[in-house]
């Protein structure tokens, strides 16, 4: 069956099942749904790539906050590459004055195309998680970063409000 499934719905079939496992504590132990290994390592796999192709995607705008952040002083770690435990708990930017502050550039790819506001399931369940692993997250829209990319007083600005 898995030969039968593309890598997005392979994709998403990981992310049920990081969704699952993040809600395990809630659940009745006796709760646990089977996962067949061999479906799971290439869901696992389709997610990996699924994730870096968005790493690479919003690399610019990243790139753009940390400049920003830089110039107004902020000490921060940079990474694409920062997993928090698999690959879609990539946190872009870290805060090493501020423990557990996570700091998430979302692009395109992260919402929805009829509705560019609206969030798609990995990007809220990335979040989630974090949190539930004790992270405060503070995320950059692409949309809303275009708008003022052209100003660093307005980058500066919108980061200084969102990381108070």
């Amino acid at each position: 069956m898995k030969d039968e499934l593309s890598r997005e719905p392979l994709s998403q079939l990981h992310m049920a099942k990081c969704a699952w496992d993040a809600s395990a504590s809630e659940a009745p132990a006796d709760a646990a749904l089977p996962w067949p290994e061999a479906l799971m390592t290439s869901a696992a796999q389709a997610c990996s790539e699924r994730c870096t192709a968005a790493a690479v995607a919003r690399a610019s705008i990243t790139r753009q906050v940390s400049e920003s952040l830089s110039s107004m002083g902020i000490s921060h770690t940079l990474s694409n590459q920062q997993s928090m435990g698999s690959p879609e708990l990539v946190v872009d930017i870290t805060f090493p004055d501020q423990d557990h502050l996570a700091l998430l550039v979302h692009g395109p790819q992260d919402f929805a195309q009829n509705d560019i506001q609206v969030p798609l399931g990995p990007a809220v369940l990335q979040q989630k998680i974090l949190r539930q692993q004790g992270w405060a997250v503070a995320s950059v829209p692409w949309y809303e970063w275009y708008r003022i990319s052209h100003s660093l007083e307005l980058r500066q600005q919108y980061l200084h409000h969102l990381l108070r």
